[in-house]
This record gives C-alpha cells, sequence and structure tokens, in this order.
C-alpha cells in the first residue's frame, strides 16, 4: 500500500507525505484542505480509513472489494463517498481496460483510493505540487478537479480507438482475414466496456449537481454538471465508434462473402471442365473386353482429342463467350448513354426531312414552269 498526502494550510503552505500525527492535525484544521491518495491498498488500508480517517464502514467494502462496482455517490453524514471509473493505461490486454477509483470526500478532507496507477492522479499531483494554490478550495470543488482529470484521459483513448476503427473498416475491404476480425472483435469489447462502466457516471454527476448534498455547495454543483456534460459528449463518441466497428464487422463479413463466391466459381468451371473429360476417361477405362477401341491402332490419341476438343469447347463456353459476351454488354450499356447534343440531333432528324423533301418539290416546280416559259418563247 502506498498513501500520499498533501495538506495546505489556512496560509497557503503547502506539505506532503504526511505523518499519522500530522494527518490528525490536518484532519481538525477546517480552514485547509488535505488530500489522501491510497494506491494499490492491502488489508491494512481497512483500519486506516476507519480508524485513522473515521470513514463508514460501508464505503470502505465498497471501496476496497475487488468485484466490479457502478459509479454511485452515497452519503453517510459527515461525508460523501463516490465510485468513478477511469481508463486504465497500465494494461497490457489488446482491448481497452477500466479502473475504479473511489472517492470519499469530507468537509476539509478528500481520500482518492484505486488498486492500479492512474495517470490522472499523478497528473494532479504534478499540478499541485507545481502550484500550491490549486488546493485553496473546498473539498468538494478539489473533487471536481481531481474527476475532470480522470475524464480527459478518457479522450486520448478514444481518440485512438476511432482511429483504429477507421483503418479496420478499410482493411476489411482490402485484406479481410483472422487478424482483422481479432481486431473488430476487441474494438467491440473495449467500446462495450467503456460504455457499461463509464457512461453511467453521468447519472452520479448529475445528483453532485442538483444541491442533494450539504458537502456540495451550490458554487460547485455547477461544475459538477459541466462533468455531466462532458460525459454525455463521451457517450456519444463511444457510441459512434461501435457504431464504425459494427459497420466494420459488417464489411468483413460482406468481403468474405465475396471472395468465397470468387472461390466458389473458379472451382464451378474447373469442375465443369473436367466433367465431361472425366465421363469420357471412365468409360474408356471400363474393365469390359469386348470395347472396340481397345484393339484400334490409333484408339488413345482419338479419345485424348475427344477430350481435349471437349474440354476446349466447355472452356470456351463457361469463360471466353461469357467474357466476351459481358464485354458486349458492357460495351451496349455505355453506348446507349448519348450525350445530349445526339439525342437533339436524333429528334430533328425527321424535321430536317420533311424540309429537304419540301425544298425538292420547290425545285422541280420551278424547273417545270421555267421550260414551259421557254417553250412559249420558242414557238
Amino acid at each position: 500500500m502506498h498513501i500520499r498526502s498533501f495538506y495546505a494550510s489556512s496560509d497557503g503552505e503547502l506539505e506532503s507525505d504526511l505523518s499519522p500525527e500530522r494527518l490528525r492535525e490536518a484532519q481538525e484544521d477546517t480552514d485547509g484542505l488535505l488530500w489522501v491518495d491510497i494506491y494499490d491498498p492491502d488489508s491494512e488500508a481497512g483500519d486506516f480509513l476507519s480508524q485513522e480517517m473515521g470513514f463508514h464502514t460501508l464505503a470502505i467494502e465498497d471501496a476496497l472489494g475487488e468485484q466490479h462496482q457502478p459509479a454511485k455517490v452515497d452519503e453517510y453524514g459527515s461525508h460523501l463517498f463516490l465510485i468513478v471509473h477511469g481508463i486504465d493505461y497500465s494494461s497490457e490486454e489488446d482491448f481497452v481496460e477500466t479502473a475504479r477509483l473511489s472517492v470519499f470526500i469530507a468537509d476539509s478532507t478528500v481520500v482518492t483510493l484505486h488498486r492500479v496507477e492512474l495517470i490522472s492522479i499523478d497528473a494532479v499531483m504534478t499540478r499541485v505540487r507545481r502550484d500550491p494554490r490549486l488546493m485553496d478550495r473546498s473539498a468538494g470543488l478539489f473533487t471536481y478537479m481531481v474527476l475532470d482529470a480522470l475524464q480527459d484521459a478518457v479522450l486520448p483513448a478514444l481518440d485512438h480507438l476511432g482511429t483504429v476503427a477507421a483503418g479496420l473498416e478499410e482493411a476489411a475491404i482490402d485484406a479481410p482475414g483472422r487478424e482483422v476480425l481479432q481486431q473488430i472483435l476487441q474494438l467491440k469489447r473495449s467500446t462495450i466496456r467503456i460504455q457499461r462502466t463509464i457512461a453511467p457516471q453521468a447519472r452520479a454527476f448529475s445528483r453532485l449537481s442538483r444541491d442533494e448534498f450539504h458537502l456540495v455547495g451550490e458554487r460547485d454543483s455547477m461544475y459538477f454538471r459541466d462533468l455531466q456534460d462532458q460525459m454525455i459528449q463521451l457517450d456519444v463518441i463511444n457510441q459512434g465508434i461501435r457504431d464504425t466497428a459494427d459497420n466494420a464487422l459488417a464489411t468483413y463479413l460482406s468481403s468474405i462473402g465475396i471472395k468465397q463466391n470468387e472461390t466458389m466459381r473458379v472451382l464451378a468451371i474447373v469442375a465443369a471442365v473436367f466433367l465431361p473429360l472425366s465421363l469420357l476417361a471412365g468409360i474408356y477405362g471400363m474393365n469390359f473386353s469386348n470395347i472396340p477401341e481397345l484393339d484400334w491402332r490409333w484408339g488413345y490419341f482419338g479419345v485424348l482429342g475427344i477430350m481435349g476438343s471437349v474440354g476446349a469447347i466447355t472452356f470456351y463456353w463457361l469463360v471466353i463467350r461469357r467474357l466476351n459476351w459481358s464485354l458486349h454488354r458492357s460495351r451496349r450499356a455505355l453506348m446507349s448513354v448519348k450525350p445530349p447534343m445526339e439525342q437533339v440531333t436524333r429528334m430533328m432528324t425527321p424535321v430536317s426531312t420533311v424540309t429537304g423533301a419540301t425544298s425538292a418539290v420547290a425545285r422541280n416546280i420551278t424547273d417545270a414552269v421555267s421550260d414551259a416559259v421557254n417553250e412559249r418563247k420558242t414557238r
């Protein structure tokens, strides 16, 4: 068990790693703020929380329990007990693991307890050492700063999952395989775990923002309302990643189905080519003594020629002819799409024909009248 403590007195001085006697004195100072962080608790942690810090037994049992605990907030008279979850960046699993953070909130004391290392807690400690004025606030407002850092650490994990989801959607089309399927399932497992553990925290933050507890003042409740809004946004981002994973899985199954259809098509062509050849070979190889071709000198070569001809014809019929027919159909489909000017020209063709015919009739009539006039003059 590792205990790290920070105490900011009313005069602005910051102390760290307090002794047990100094911890008791800091608890009695209602004008200062004491923060105790317990990492990797052991069997002695229960006695410390109960005897030294004076917290309720039920809250201590929930904090030290190894089973999964959903996000919640409970009030035990003189203090509040809060369970939230963050991202466990120390996990070596292929999918995202979450980590539980238990928080005890008293008048001038905040105690955080976690079994795995949380980068958000380390970040808050670094900020406090750099600027001790960050502890010059109420216990509720300091708890908000810790929880805000915990939620900020969730966003990089979601950004990474979003990048992975986009890559898997492309991989499901380009190179679908067992490895891609495993990554898709791991991505879905990660998003489901985040949704089940982190998303319910919005309800706990909602209770803290409604002035329901006397340890969280009206000035502090608005900050927890901001945490609730952030939690809803993170849940929306996580849901979008989960939808992308579902789309990647559907794309993967479609790609596998298309590849299987292509394989079956090739096998069907091969089987169709060799089926008549197998028939001829079976007939030619039957064990009967009265087979006319057995005594024929060129029977073997004739049968081979017939088999080759049948195979070539079958291959031409199944592959070449169908390919040419497909190309011809595609060419006809492309040629059927006429540009607008050609359609207008074709529509204008009857009008041009009528105009040409009318002009020809007019020329014939003019020539006939001219010939008649010339004939009269000659007479």
